[in-house]
Parts: C-alpha cells; structure tokens; sequence
C-alpha cells in the first residue's frame, strides 16, 4: 500500500516519502472530487491490489496535464484527497467482512501507512462502530515495513541466523485464509 501512496505522490510531482506529502495535500482536498476504482481483486473478497487505482490515477494525471499544462496545487489536494479515500474504502470494507467473518473483537494494524492520519482515524471510527478493540502502534513507530525487514535481517545475519538456498519465499501466501480456517 506505501508503494501505491510513494507511485502517487511521484506521478503528482511530491516529494518522497509519498505518504507524507499525500497526507498534507489530502487534508486540504476534496475526498469526492476524482471517480477512482475500488483496489480489489475479483473473486478474493478480502484481498485488494492497488495497481488498478494506481494506473487510473496516472491516466487522470496524464489528461489534466495535457489539457492544462500540469496540475494546478487544487488538482494535487483534490487528487490526494481522492486517492486517500479510495485507499480507506478499499481497506476499511475488507477489514469490517475479515472481522464479521472471523468474530474476532480486536484489530491489529502495523506499517508504515498508519503514519496516515486520516487512515489511522477511519480505522479507529470503524472500531468504535463495530466495538471492537484496535491496536495500532504510535505513529513513530509506523516506519517503512521494508527498512524494519532489512533491519531485522542485519540482525539476525549477524548473528548467524541464516537459511538455506533452498528456501522460498512467496508474495501470494495465503495466511489470512489460512487462518481463517483455523
């Protein structure tokens, strides 16, 4: 998700880290101003992949600037808004069908893109609804998923915790429906 907020902020001329810059311009934008596609992926009701939204933002980009020279500092808050929200609906819904699914009465979140103010607040709002337990570190501790994993293996290489050649590593695991089944 931090990917699709850093290809965002990129294709809108921000600065890097993307989710900071997006977070700013959001704040000051209209959430309904730009249609998006919902981040999802057909027939896998709680996955959602966000190269769809990604791409349509691009597009969007891609016409506003040829139409008008570029984006006005409205088309970037607008946008940013916009962008923020899908990404909030997009979660959110697959969150709230995951706990009506599981019964579970507590939420666990982590990683770099509950730095986000306005996802931290919508996932909050969504527990108070559901009175359900949310756990989610403070926000110094919301650093890049991948500069924590990296950290970590210094770590562990260091001391000599290694595995072998043989193993694999896999992006489409299936552990929220493993654990599901449980």
């Amino acid at each position: 998700m931090g990917e699709a907020f850093d290809k965002t902020a990129r294709a809108m001329g921000l600065a890097y880290p993307g989710g900071a810059e997006i977070e700013k311009y959001a704040s000051l934008g209209d959430k309904s101003a730009v249609k998006m596609p919902l981040a999802k992926v057909e027939g896998r009701e709680l996955d959602f992949s966000f190269s769809g939204v990604k791409t349509h933002v691009i597009n969007y980009i891609n016409k506003l600037t040829q139409k008008n020279g570029g984006l006005s500092e409205a088309d970037k808050r607008d946008i940013a808004a916009s962008f923020t929200e899908n990404i909030i609906l997009s979660c959110v819904s697959r969150i709230k069908r995951a706990l009506a699914l599981t019964g579970h009465d507590k939420l666990v979140c982590a990683g770099g893109v509950l730095a986000n103010a306005h996802i931290r607040a919508a996932l909050k709002n969504l527990c108070e609804d559901l009175n359900i337990s949310l756990y989610i570190p403070d926000k110094k501790y919301c650093g890049d998923n991948a500069a924590m994993i990296a950290a970590q293996a210094y770590h562990e290489y260091n001391a000599g915790n290694t595995g072998g050649l043989s193993q694999n590593a896999s992006a489409a695991c299936e552990l929220l429906y493993n654990y599901m089944r449980v």
